[in-house]
């Protein structure tokens, strides 16, 4: 009989272990179930040492064996009610709901059970099974288990549509299987299995419901965003104020991942943050000193010139425990998306669409029911430019050259950096080749005013007036492509070709021009 209880002990220490060694979060069910371990592992032990002394009387002495018979039935007590509250607690963070009182009676009904237990007589029966204790203390174990069981499937039924299906399924599942083997041990108190359900029960919560593994990334040691919705709803349910800031950074992908290290180690080293990982390029802290640590945050950027270099941005964010979590969650992206997102898929220095980005979003239009047209155009002596007035100058005719482009364009209208000096135009639910001629013409209109201005070319403006042939103002080259419905299928790879072919087509005829399905105009 004693082999059980001691399997049960060995493996839940052992798990137990491994989990205290691994990182996990620190919210009140995750304090609840630490506990709650810990007093099933001495339920265990005293059921290890009850199991031989209550069958070896006759050599144990009694106070050993009473006091041993005392500290399983508390234990267990203990574990009834624990797990009650690790189920409130789960339900009250996720739901907002609000349980104090019924909380404040439970404990009260525990605190006069394990009075019960300390006041209340013992007896023995012995079987053919073995000896078992049964009495006054053991009745009201039973009379504990009963209340706290009933009180958790309430609880479940009633407010259990508000936890996540994956984690109400644990719950579930572990409430049953530890009223089913409360409900054998009642009818049956010579079978000692309490300990058997105990473990079960302990190992599916931790397998599941606290796992650590869901809540962070390994390979990179960060809490994950369902971390963070743990961290902030437990934060926010009990309405403490606390800070996040989300930093974000943008440009070369090749380096993100060892910028976000640096950004990490430099927050680490001035605050004990909580760290977590929205994507590749951006991560969150959370403050734990709450506003009064923030206060430090814009001299600390500052001194390092986070938020001010080109490829890097941090925002601060301030809760009291009136925002829900949907809501930070929410926030966090809205700026992951307008910093990360936007620069991470548009050129660095033209902030234009990158070519992956304008290659998945032309590819996406052209399955709509309306025309489709591209426009390829490069600046014409761009090399020479370059060559003569250095690469600084040449990287301010392509900004300007892109600035223009982006405002001669419609709404939907996209404008992308193909490479060098290469841009790309995509126009939706474009009606006829007179759509596309009339947004050339003003693009070209535009860019034929953009001025060299100075002898030294030392800054590129937008000149007043109308352009002319001095070499002072910049010019391009435009080839097009039209694609209607009425045309058949069309692929990316071939729209981009066709209006390659066209932009050629207009360099050899001349610069300053632009072709479209043919047809060319000076």
């Amino acid at each position: 009989m004693l082999k059980m209880p001691v399997a049960c002990l060995l493996l839940v220490a052992y798990s137990f272990f491994y989990y205290w060694k691994n990182k996990k979060l620190r919210t009140r069910a995750s304090d609840v179930f630490v506990i709650m371990v810990v007093m099933v592992i001495c339920n265990l032990v005293a059921d290890v040492v009850t199991e031989f002394t209550v069958n070896n009387r006759d050599v144990v002495p009694e106070p050993f064996n009473y006091v041993w018979h005392v500290i399983f039935l508390l234990s267990m007590l203990s574990v009834c009610f624990l797990m009650y509250y690790y189920v409130v607690s789960y339900i009250e963070r996720v739901g907002s709901y609000k349980k104090a009182w019924e909380k404040r009676w439970t404990a009260v009904v525990w605190a006069v059970c394990a009075l019960g237990i300390l006041l209340l007589p013992i007896r023995y029966v012995d079987t053919i099974h073995g000896s078992y204790s049964l009495g006054g203390k053991v009745y009201v174990l039973y009379a504990g288990t009963i209340y706290t069981l009933a009180l958790v499937a309430y609880n479940i039924f009633r407010y259990g549509k508000a936890v996540a299906p994956e984690k109400r399924n644990v719950i579930c599942m572990s409430a049953a299987i530890f009223a089913t083997f409360a409900v054998v041990q009642i009818v049956f108190p010579y079978i000692l299995v309490t300990g058997l359900g105990m473990s079960m029960m302990l190992m599916g919560i931790m397998m599941t419901a606290e796992s650590p593994y869901q809540y962070y990334n390994r390979r990179t040691g960060f809490y994950s965003e369902l971390g963070l919705r743990e961290f902030a709803g437990e934060l926010l349910y009990w309405k403490k104020e606390f800070v996040l800031v989300a930093y974000v950074y943008y440009g070369n992908a090749g380096v993100a991942g060892k910028s976000v290290s640096q950004a990490v180690a430099y927050m680490s080293e001035r605050f004990q943050t909580v760290n977590f990982q929205l994507a590749d390029y951006c991560v969150a802290f959370l403050l734990p000193e709450g506003a009064k640590a923030a206060g430090k945050l814009d001299e600390v950027f500052a001194l390092e010139k986070h938020g001010d270099d080109a490829g890097e941005r941090y925002q601060v964010f301030r809760y009291d425990g009136r925002s829900t979590t949907d809501e930070v969650i929410q926030e966090l992206y809205d700026f992951k998306e307008k910093y990360g997102k936007a620069e991470l898929y548009y050129d660095e220095l033209t902030k234009a669409m990158r070519r992956g980005a304008f290659t998945q979003y032309a590819t996406e239009k052209l399955s709509g029911e309306h025309g489709i047209a591209m426009l390829m155009l490069d600046v014409d002596d761009f090399k020479s430019i370059n060559d003569r007035f250095g690469h600084f100058v040449g990287d301010q005719v392509l900004q300007a050259v892109a600035h223009a482009l982006k405002k001669s364009v419609r709404g939907l209208d996209v404008v992308g950096r193909m490479g060098g000096d290469e841009f790309a135009v995509l126009l939706v639910d474009v009606e006829s080749e007179s759509d596309v001629e009339e947004v050339v013409k003003r693009l070209n209109a535009r860019i034929n005013r953009i001025c060299r201005e100075n002898g030294h070319l030392d800054s590129v403006k937008e000149a007043e007036g109308r352009a002319d042939a001095d070499e002072r103002y910049v010019h391009v080259s435009v080839g097009g492509r039209l694609h209607m419905p009425s045309d058949g299928e069309m692929t990316f790879e071939r729209l981009y070709v066709e209006a390659d072919k066209a932009l050629y087509k207009a360099k050899e005829r001349g610069k300053n021009c632009y072709e479209i399905n043919g047809g060319c105009l000076q």
